[in-house]
């Protein structure tokens, strides 16, 4: 796979609920002759569904066209993959029709089916009239891939951060998605307090502020959230608290800048605490 020559951040994350915060939603013909690949690609249609096979271990593909850049551009995608990795690039184009460079958006797997992924590029790219054509790549051995809804979600301000199928099991705490999207934890022990991490971590370089909405706290219940903290290696280096026994409604920001971590630290997981028995709250960490 051809990866892009630059560093840049991004964001790839789950899609735990709606997104109440975007414009529009622009959705992308999943037609194979709306669609192009490697010569080793065979693109098929069944029920509605793009369906991607190939008997390369590694292989390229993408919609015909391009895209005008928007402000908080998405791209949202409901798939499901045998085994392997889904990657997401954008070739940017300016109003002539040059090339100016590819951005990889994130990549996520086979064992997730839906996946939101910021448009972003360089800081060296025009900030006006610019186009991109997306591109997606599967790494697998003899790849199968279908795509059941692709959209360019327009003016996006905040993508959650987690889903509730990004931790880790726990004895004391189970997480779902409440009817109104955010994570709803609940501790479903006789432990108090229970805890629960994330099996997923973020990357400490380019995580600046993020939002966390505590939306509501049961009766007799504290809630609180930790920042773990990880060298490259996947060493642990310590944690500090974010928010400590919040007991009512609350909504902050943490920036992340700011914050004093041990030395090393190059990743970042967090770790969510309920004290008080058949205690519940509804959360949601979101990206600015």
């Amino acid at each position: 796979m051809k990866k892009a020559s630059f560093s840049f951040v991004c964001i790839a994350l789950l899609l735990g609920r709606a997104i109440a915060s975007a414009g529009t939603s622009e959705p992308i013909s999943l037609t194979p002759e709306s669609w192009q690949g490697a010569p080793s690609v065979r693109l098929s249609e069944q029920d509605g569904h793009l369906r991607i096979k190939s008997l390369d271990s590694s292989i390229w593909f993408g919609p015909r066209g391009r895209i005008s850049h928007g402000k908080d551009d998405v791209v949202s995608v409901d798939y499901r993959l045998r085994g392997g990795n889904l990657v997401v690039q954008a070739n940017w184009f300016d109003g002539s029709g040059k090339f100016l460079e590819t951005a990889d958006l994130g990549q996520t797997n086979s064992d997730k089916r839906t996946a939101m992924f910021r448009v972003e590029g360089s800081d060296s790219l025009p900030k006006q009239g610019l186009f991109y054509e997306l591109k997606f790549w599967v790494e697998a051995d003899m790849p199968s891939l279908e795509l059941r809804s692709l959209s360019i979600d327009r003016g996006v301000g905040a993508i959650p951060l987690f889903s509730a199928q990004d931790f880790e099991g726990s004895d004391s705490i189970e997480v779902s998605t409440a009817s109104s999207g955010l994570l709803a934890f609940r501790n479903v022990s006789t432990v108090s307090p229970g805890s629960i991490v994330t099996s997923k971590t973020l990357k400490r370089s380019g995580l600046d502020t993020v939002r966390i909405k505590v939306a509501s706290v049961s009766p007799s219940t504290a809630f609180s959230i930790q920042a773990i903290y990880w060298s490259g290696s996947g060493t642990y280096l310590g944690y500090g608290d974010l928010l400590k026994d919040v007991t009512n409604v609350t909504e902050t920001t943490v920036d992340f800048e700011s914050l004093e971590m041990p030395e090393g630290t190059q990743k970042i997981g967090f770790k969510f605490w309920l004290s008080g028995q058949a205690a519940t709250a509804e959360v949601e960490m979101s990206r600015e």
